[in-house]
């Protein structure tokens, strides 16, 4: 029993913000981008961490398996 003159919950939930007037972008304070700065520069770091894991990992296993020689 849907009354297909009801918006779906995804259209009524989201807006165009050319159309609702909303502003194109954000003014953030300086301690705002400072602390941008910060979170992006650990979440890199992390990343960075991450896939060196992730190498030297497959490093290891594969050099284990090399060194076992055939069959092995």
């Amino acid at each position: 029993m849907s009354n297909d003159d009801t918006p779906r919950r995804d259209e009524a939930e989201w807006s165009d913000p050319a159309v609702d007037g909303a502003p194109d972008s954000v003014t953030l304070s300086p301690a705002e981008e400072a602390a941008r700065k910060r979170r992006n520069r650990m979440i890199a770091l992390g990343l960075v961490g991450f896939i060196a894991l992730i190498f030297l990992t497959t490093v290891v296993r594969l050099s284990t398996n090399y060194n076992s020689g055939p069959g092995g």
